[in-house]
């Protein structure tokens, strides 16, 4: 986003939101901020995240009393494009079904006769579709497929709430905020995240994942579908903690961690979107943008 709002001589400023206590604030650099009225005189309008907030609906009736173009980023619109808010275009990156079918696509065209999804975050609508896709083109193309899967977690956020409820990480979380002054704490508190919560998320998540994993190995599937990268990884630590051959593992993300891993892994295409959500922004009356329907882009599968 930063590297085309640039491109397009747009200034883009980074406003945080932190709606996870009992106020929900807005923040620019360390101070507290507002969105008032009056800044539609000088702001072309907003990029909108609405992942990981406790009330999307809340954040954008906020936001379009401002009346500002609002691009928001979006899994799925449902509960959203209803409103009656006519300066928010909603877009998303095609976490529906589609990433599961073109991944079943290529798979098949590959030669391969049998998958596994894999997932400990079936409680999600994201898991949910991709399984469902990748299910029916399976099916379509006469590829065998199971599945295993828990419901327990809706996203990586689910696994640092069950860290929280934990007696020690909340003391080495008090104590690292308690020298903090408050204008301070919400970005402190993301700094503590960074430092100690990655490692720790995925030492927790791991051993949610490991029943997952013991099941697909007895399925001896030739491809390991995983619902997406950062559990793509742990499976390929898991085969190699255990001596076991690797089958072909696809997760979904591309991310750098996938790459240096050499797993294979889809593309969501986030270069497209920013190109698209700044589109609006430059152009809110364009006949493009007339339609409330949300604007899905396509990815593709990058096989390594």
């Amino acid at each position: 986003m930063e590297e085309e709002a640039h491109r397009r001589g747009v200034l883009l400023e980074r406003v945080g939101y932190d709606d996870r206590n009992s106020r929900p604030r807005f923040y620019l650099g360390r101070q507290e901020y507002a969105f008032w009225p009056e800044h539609r005189q000088v702001l072309l309008g907003a990029v909108c995240v609405l992942w990981h907030m406790k009330s999307g609906s809340v954040f954008l009736n906020h936001m379009a009393h401002v009346g500002i173009p609002l691009a928001v980023w979006v899994d799925h619109a449902a509960g959203y494009s209803d409103q009656n808010w006519p300066c928010v275009r909603y877009f998303d990156l095609g976490y529906g079904e589609d990433p599961g079918v073109l991944v079943a696509s290529e798979i098949a065209r590959r030669g391969y006769r049998s998958c596994v999804y894999i997932s400990p975050f079936h409680g999600s609508l994201w898991s949910l579709e991709r399984w469902r896709g990748l299910q029916r083109r399976a099916l379509e193309l006469g590829l065998r497929i199971e599945c295993c899967v828990s419901d327990v977690l809706r996203s990586s956020w689910s696994v640092r709430d069950i860290l929280e409820q934990d007696t020690n990480w909340n003391k080495k979380r008090h104590e690292w905020l308690e020298s903090c002054p408050a204008g301070d704490l919400p970005f402190r508190r993301e700094q503590f995240y960074a430092l100690y919560s990655e490692a720790a998320c995925d030492a927790e998540l791991y051993e949610y994942c490991v029943p997952l994993f013991e099941s697909a190995c007895i399925k001896r599937s030739d491809v390991w579908v995983l619902c997406n990268d950062r559990v793509a990884v742990l499976a390929a630590e898991y085969l190699r903690r255990k001596g076991l051959e690797a089958p072909v593992l696809v997760g979904y993300d591309n991310s750098a961690e996938a790459g240096r891993a050499g797993i294979s892994s889809f593309e969501f295409d986030t270069t497209g979107l920013a190109r698209a959500m700044l589109d609006y922004l430059l152009n809110p009356r364009h006949n493009l943008y007339r339609s409330r329907e949300l604007i899905r882009l396509q990815g593709f599968l990058v096989w390594r």
